[in-house]
């Protein structure tokens, strides 16, 4: 217990198994060791206090001691509570006396208290607790059995026995935890890199515990330091020459001890230092040594910085210069605060790191499934009165459901929620409700672990970390604590509790999916043991539906690799990273004043390789630049991967001759992401960018197959040995170049020596969508540079409405639109030439806030038509042309703007269900136009061989709206509308996720040769919506012109065919063909038999299209026929 005054104190602590009494009367501080043995022995010990003036008399059983405070103070004037059991945090500061060492130790009481009696007084202590902590405190004693038989400790963690509890010791070993189950987090040092704490308000400490985990290849370094600029006292632990070095200083003289020898040898070393006053006792791995720091005038540590790694040269006032670390460090805990592991998930604030955090594993420990969106567990009061620290690991495809959820007295509560496939942590002190969302970059219910934190490292803030991304929310009002009573429950609650669940939490049904790792501030209990309220419909383990490969395993290309009971990822040949292919890789911008990443190879490490793989992905505006280079050391063998008029290709030799591969269908300087695989076997290769054809290369007659002695492999151009410049310098970004398994650019961000830099080159941070993201042309203007269109703004048969998607932001719902039929006039959609495999789109508004742009995405791979191509198809000057194409690209945008649209059909695909269906002849987009509209839309069209019309839907969050015009009386379709499942990765199914499209392949169609590289015809579309009158009237008065001459023809082709028997045509309707007379008796000569009436694409070409009048006789009048 403790009370405070000005100067004075009363404080009895339980230390090291003896009872001490701390007394101060405002001149001096007594501090009695009070108990003759050990009291942690689980009896029931009688304390007794007596105190009259400065002198009294303290009792533990039956040793008694007799004391006298010091100076001539005799009247004890205290202020403020009377603590029992611990402090509250907000009065751990520096105002408590260094003498009482439980309270600088961090040492809270643990075990039963009965009988207080102050000055004849009972206090009714269970009373106070029901009013106050009711969750850590329990109006009664009980003892348990031992709790270490059970072996709780996990992965050599060292178990103790405490009060109705166990205490594992994870410092020898690589994890934390309350049974040593997370991954430690690890401090790697360069030896230019440092740790640095600061604590603003001071501590002043006459008892220590320190402890640490290092790993290093030097002879010497610093590991830790303490300073103040208030007082010259320090302690410093290092390595020197080997050895473990240990330097205090408490006023007077520097006290050195040594310690163990041979420490460099790069393995993990654990150091334990505890001080007790002028006592100290080391333990370093086995070896333990005490030792008497002899009479001080003072035993007071100052404490103002911590420096871990190095020390500053402004602080090296008092302290003997030590090299700088170099290695990694583990388990830094200081007085039970665990620094590197409060620094790696925000839990303290004044701090700076430059040394990196190693990624940890997150070990998966204890799983309970939860079968079930309507059950739950009830667990015992969650114990967060004044400190919160809880971390747990969840694994659902679920989007929504409530985790934890406990209540308390008024309106305090906090709570766990899913909402959207975002984790969402709310609390309540008593001055309203609070909120904080993760902010990972993609939903959480992708069927993946994820781990979270939840911490309070003030009395005033509250932080979420989910996966290393940390958010903080703030609770400024004046209530501190957290009054919790009742059941914690996790998984979800009582379904008559939903309704009157705090207004701010969303979730009307629970958690469905695996939970495990639980720590509730420090304590780690069996879910299903310790439930007070368990559930037939929560089992042990995790059955995951991905634990073994499927086609949708790994993202973007990824290699699924079976493991027991489970899989990996191989990403190398994807350009992405991370546990399914689906992250960023790291990415660098090569600028315009030209740059070079080279990686060398040690002379004795060059390897010959008889198989090559390359991967990357890149972005680029450029016409030609050279993306990687690979020179061998001791021939003239190479590979050469570059752009060339805005084509990939891969030049290789291996001795005999260059063998060009390239993909020549694909421009891929269109400011858009692209990826690039390439293997070689031998002389053998292929080539393949995004997800078109794989082009293969099999040279012939007798080639070399080895590729000897790799030198240098440069990223970004080529170095001339001669002159010294770069050689034809890329401009543009490249990311997650992987060669033969390395990946380049990791090693450059981590600073590997075999990689130099040089030039215009820069790490990103985040890979950008396209260029367009760094303040280049967009996609409309990229593709109207080459010259300026033709203005169509008075067409008003072509017309295509914007319509924002209503999605400010991923928090709003997303309403669907109904759809109608694909009868009316579209117009024809712009495809980006080859999309970027992204795995993540933000939908974007304008400043405006009048509308904004859809992008989306398909896994479909795109088709691509044999060498060949279509028959001309006749054309009329007074209709619309479209040229058939190859369709390239599968991105789809629309383009929102403010012009009223009418919904038109929905093209979705559901990510909770496969459908696949085989076609004979699979469905066909009609090729895309580039045109100045700035609204787009999506045509597509099936073969009549489909018997019925079908729309694919998803849910509301992922539809793409396309709209379009209806004019008065419009055609019938060609082939009804159907959907192509097509495989992709159900790895993330969020119903906030971005809007995307499936893509149905294209069909080989032959194609002309003319027609396969000719650019598609641009059409203008404008809007229409106030014109429709007029156009109703123009086509009104053609169809009555029509109707008046074809009667007229009909009469003159009656009175022609009566007067001359012989100049009649007959229609074949089998053949759909048109048979006239000889030449010498018809007036014009019709198209050659072999032309088609093609379904679909036409192309316009007044060659083939022309009419050949013949020569007419003066004696017969003109004749002139109209084909309707």
């Amino acid at each position: 217990m403790y009370n405070g005054g000005q100067g004075d104190v009363f404080a009895l602590e339980l230390l090291d198994g003896h009872v001490y009494l701390i007394l101060g009367l405002g001149s001096g501080i007594a501090k009695v060791k009070a108990s003759a043995k050990r009291c942690d022995d689980g009896q029931w010990h009688t304390v007794t206090l007596r105190r009259t003036g400065k002198s009294g008399r303290i009792a533990v059983d039956e040793a008694a001691y007799d004391f006298t405070t010091p100076g001539t103070a005799s009247q004890l004037d205290l202020e403020g509570p009377l603590f029992v059991g611990a402090l509250a945090p907000s009065d751990q500061g520096p105002n408590v006396p260094s003498e009482v060492w439980t309270a600088k130790l961090n040492y809270g009481y643990v075990g039963c208290l009965r009988q207080l009696v102050i000055n004849g007084k009972a206090i009714d202590l269970a009373a106070q607790a029901r009013e106050q902590d009711s969750g850590s405190l329990r109006p009664s004693c009980h003892t348990s059995p031992s709790q270490c038989d059970s072996q709780p400790c996990l992965n050599g963690g060292l178990c103790s026995e405490g009060w109705n509890r166990f205490i594992c010791d994870c410092t020898r070993t690589g994890f934390t935890g309350p049974v040593c189950a997370k991954d430690a987090s690890t401090l790697s040092f360069d030896g230019s890199q440092y740790l640095k704490i600061d604590i603003p308000e001071g501590s002043k400490t006459q008892a220590e515990d320190v402890q640490l985990r290092f790993r290093t290849p030097r002879p010497g370094g610093l590991l830790l330091a303490t300073t103040s600029e208030k007082a010259s006292t320090f302690l410093v632990l290092g390595i020197e020459n080997g050895k473990l070095k240990i330097v205090i200083n408490l006023g007077d003289k520097d006290k050195v001890i040594d310690l163990g020898q041979s420490l460099n040898d790069d393995t993990w070393h654990t150091v334990h230092i505890r001080r007790r006053g002028h006592k100290m006792d080391v333990h370093l791995d086995s070896d333990s040594k005490s030792y008497d720091l002899g009479e001080v005038d003072s035993m007071t540590l100052d404490i103002q910085t911590l420096h871990v790694g190095l020390i500053h040269p402004e602080h090296l006032k008092h302290i003997a210069s030590m090299p700088n670390f170099v290695g990694h460090l583990q388990h830094l805990i200081f007085n039970r605060k665990h620094f590197l592991d409060m620094a790696h998930s925000g839990q303290i604030s004044h701090f700076k790191v430059t040394a990196k955090f190693g990624k940890k594993d997150n070990i998966v420990h204890h799983p309970v499934t939860f079968k079930s969106k309507f059950t739950f567990l009830g667990l015992p009061q969650l114990r967060a009165y004044s400190t919160l620290n809880l971390y747990f690991q969840f694994k659902t495809m679920e989007p929504n459901g409530l985790i934890l959820y406990n209540a308390g007295k008024g309106q305090d509560f906090i709570a766990v929620e899913l909402v959207d496939g975002h984790l969402h942590y709310v609390f309540n002190l008593g001055d309203g409700p609070r909120g904080v969302r993760s902010n990972t970059k993609t939903a959480l219910n992708d069927n993946q672990w994820h781990a979270v934190t939840i911490g309070r490292p003030s009395l005033h803030q509250h932080t979420l970390m989910v996966d290393d991304m940390i958010t903080k929310v703030s609770s400024p009002g004046p209530n501190t604590h957290l009054d919790l009573q009742g059941l914690l429950y996790v998984g979800g609650v009582r379904r008559s509790m939903y309704a009157t669940l705090p207004r701010l939490l969303h979730s009307r049904q629970g958690f469905q999916g695996c939970l495990a790792s639980l720590d509730l501030n420090g304590e780690t209990g069996d879910l299903i043991r310790d439930a007070l309220i368990p559930s037939t419909l929560v089992a042990r383990g995790c059955a995951g539906s991905m634990t073994k490969c499927s086609h949708s395993a790994c993202a973007n290309h990824g290699v699924c690799v079976q493991v027991f009971n489970s899989y990996t990822c191989d990403c190398d040949m994807t350009s992405f990273s991370g546990p399914i292919c689906a992250d960023e890789s790291i990415s660098y911008e090569f600028g315009p004043g030209t740059g070079l990443i080279t990686l060398t190879f040690p002379p004795d490490k060059m390897p010959d390789t008889k198989t090559d793989l390359v991967a990357l992905g890149f972005i680029t505006m450029a016409d030609n630049g050279v993306l990687v280079r690979i020179d061998s050391g001791t021939s003239n063998d190479y590979m050469e991967l570059e752009i060339v008029d805005g084509n990939i290709y891969m030049v290789y030799n291996m001795g005999t001759e260059d063998h060009p591969i390239g993909e020549h269908s694909v421009h891929v300087n269109d400011g858009q992401y692209h990826v690039v695989r390439f293997t070689r076997s031998g002389p053998n290769s292929t080539i393949q960018v995004d997800d078109h054809n794989v082009r293969t290369k099999q040279p012939p007659g007798r080639q070399l197959t080895v590729f000897n002695s790799h030198s240098t492999i440069q990223v970004g151009g080529k170095k001339n040995p001669l002159r010294g410049g770069i050689e034809r310098p890329f401009q543009g970004i490249i990311s997650g170049l992987v060669v033969n398994g390395d990946r380049i650019l990791d090693m450059a961000a981590e600073d590997d020596p075999r990689i130099s830099v040089q030039g215009d080159v820069e790490l990103l941070m985040s890979l950008p969508l396209s260029l367009q993201q760094r303040s280049v042309p967009s996609d409309h203007q990229m593709q109207q540079h080459a010259g300026a269109s033709p203005n169509y703004e008075g067409d008003d048969l072509v017309y295509s409405g914007g319509g924002g998607s209503g999605c400010w932001d991923d928090e709003d719902d997303c309403g669907e639109a109904e759809s109608t039929s694909g009868d009316d006039l579209i117009t024809p959609v712009y495809i980006p030439p080859t999309p970027r495999p992204y795995p993540r789109t933000t939908p974007s508004i304008n400043a405006g806030g009048s509308g904004g742009y859809v992008h989306s995405r398909s896994s479909a791979p795109p088709r691509h038509h044999p060498a060949g191509g279509l028959e001309d198809t006749t054309c009329d000057d007074e209709e619309d042309c479209i040229e058939g194409g190859s369709g390239l690209g599968e991105v789809s945008f629309t383009i929102n703007q403010n012009t009223p649209a009418t919904p038109a059909f929905i093209t979705t695909t559901s990510t909770h269900q496969e459908v696949s269906e085989n076609f004979a002849n699979p469905p066909r987009v009609i090729p895309p136009p580039t045109h100045d509209a700035d609204s787009i839309q999506r045509i597509v069209i099936t073969p009549p061989s489909v018997p019925s019309t079908t729309l694919y839907r998803r849910p509301p969050p992922e539809e793409v709206i396309v709209t379009q015009y209806r004019p008065p009386a419009p055609p019938p379709p060609l082939y009804p509308v159907i959907p192509q499942q097509t495989p992709r990765p159900q790895l993330r199914p969020s119903t906030r996720s971005p809007p995307t499209m499936q893509i149905v392949p294209i069909p080989d169609l032959p194609v002309t040769g003319r027609e396969s590289n000719k650019p598609p015809p641009k059409i203008k579309t404008s809007s229409a919506a106030d014109n429709t009158a007029m156009v109703i009237g123009i086509i009104a008065g053609v169809l009555i012109v029509v109707v008046i001459v074809a009667l007229v023809v009909y009469r003159v082709r009656s009175w022609t065919l009566a007067a001359s028997p012989a100049g009649g045509y007959k229609v074949d309707e089998t053949a759909k063909r048109y048979h006239f007379p000889p030449a010498g008796t018809a007036p014009y000569q019709s198209q050659p038999p072999s032309a088609q009436h093609m379904n679909g694409a036409l192309k316009c070409d007044p060659a083939q299209n022309k009419m050949v009048k013949q020569p007419k006789k003066k004696d017969v009048k003109d004749l002139k026929e109209w084909y309707v």
